[in-house]
């Protein structure tokens, strides 16, 4: 069931080395448990940077932040983020406090909010028509997203929320809350290793994610599951239904619907804006961003939102 671990031993990171994805592929490489100092050696993650850039300029090209899942990075959305480039967007991935070369800043939902405010106005300023960027989150990048819309609604023209069904925060049921402290357990008291490797596993179980983009996007990077409880708390402040109605721009929603997703309906109801939309993919589950059945789906639904939802603001009288 894995070894237990402290933050502070020397196996409390792993990821599959160059090496290793050089002669295995994605979900047969082996995962290799390590220190910090070894971690950032071998680490595909440019850690002199915490964020990444694609695309035209921003004074010119509408942009888009990407804001990852918990235990990811800035290469999450990679993938995805250069497709929106190609079709004309600025876009910016940026790593979260507590994860990626962000990993010794402390996270919580105060601090993640703070550093997409920073990153946004630093990296994706309005152009110079006047069209504000557009959020892109996943997961728990997605559940901080609802939040920050609403405690900061003059940022963002629109939002893409993928990954977020379920309630797991103010009002939430029986069985998110267990699934709450069912993966705080796992986080604090599995290996690094074994953690990586049930992610690796479940991908594995699904049969249609593309192994390249595994190691790109989690497997070569590493994750980022050191402040665990630190996620778990961020989701559990999460109320989408109080938040979302003091953002005025649209908002799509897009879910897997065989993940969970007790309360998509419930956040749809309360967005303010006539253009928010809800697509739930069938047969697809928590992964379908990366799914090669769903992926370029998924990347024509984003851009088609983006295309309709954010005109220029009006010229100055």
């Amino acid at each position: 069931m894995g070894c237990l671990w402290s933050k502070s031993d020397d196996s409390a990171f792993a990821l599959v080395t160059e090496a290793e994805a050089n002669s295995n592929d994605a979900f047969k490489s082996k995962i290799t448990s390590m220190s910090k100092e070894e971690f950032l050696k071998h680490s595909s993650l440019d850690f002199s940077s915490t964020v990444d850039t694609f695309g035209p300029p921003p004074d010119g090209a509408q942009s888009v932040v990407f804001v990852h899942g918990g235990g990811g990075c800035r290469a999450m959305f990679a993938w995805h983020a250069k497709q929106f480039a190609e079709a004309g967007f600025h876009c910016v991935c940026l790593d979260l406090p507590g994860h990626g070369a962000r990993m010794d800043d402390k996270l919580s939902l105060e601090s993640a909010i703070s550093t997409i405010v920073e990153v946004t106005n630093q990296y994706a300023p309005p152009t110079k028509t006047g069209k504000k960027p557009i959020y892109f989150g996943g997961s728990l990048g997605g559940y901080i997203g609802m939040e920050l819309v609403g405690r900061r609604p003059d940022l963002f023209s629109a939002a893409i929320i993928t990954m977020c069904g379920q309630n797991v925060g103010v009002g939430a049921g029986l069985a998110a809350r267990a699934g709450l402290v069912m993966m705080s357990w796992m986080m604090g008291w599995l290996s690094a290793s074994t953690v990586l490797s049930g992610m690796r596993s479940a991908a594995k179980s699904n049969g249609h994610i593309s192994g390249p983009l595994l190691l790109e996007s989690s497997l070569r990077t590493g994750m980022f599951f050191q402040q665990g409880d630190e996620q778990i708390e961020i989701l559990r402040q999460s109320n989408p239904t109080a938040s979302l109605p003091s953002f005025e721009g649209p908002v799509l929603f897009i879910n897997g619907a065989k993940d969970h997703r007790d309360s998509e309906q419930r956040w749809l109801a309360a967005c303010r804006h006539q253009g928010s939309r809800l697509i739930d993919y069938e047969g697809a589950d928590h992964f379908f961003s990366h799914d090669e059945r769903y992926q370029d789906r998924f990347v024509r639904d984003c851009l088609a939102f983006a295309a309709a939802s954010s005109p220029a603001a009006p010229a100055a009288a």
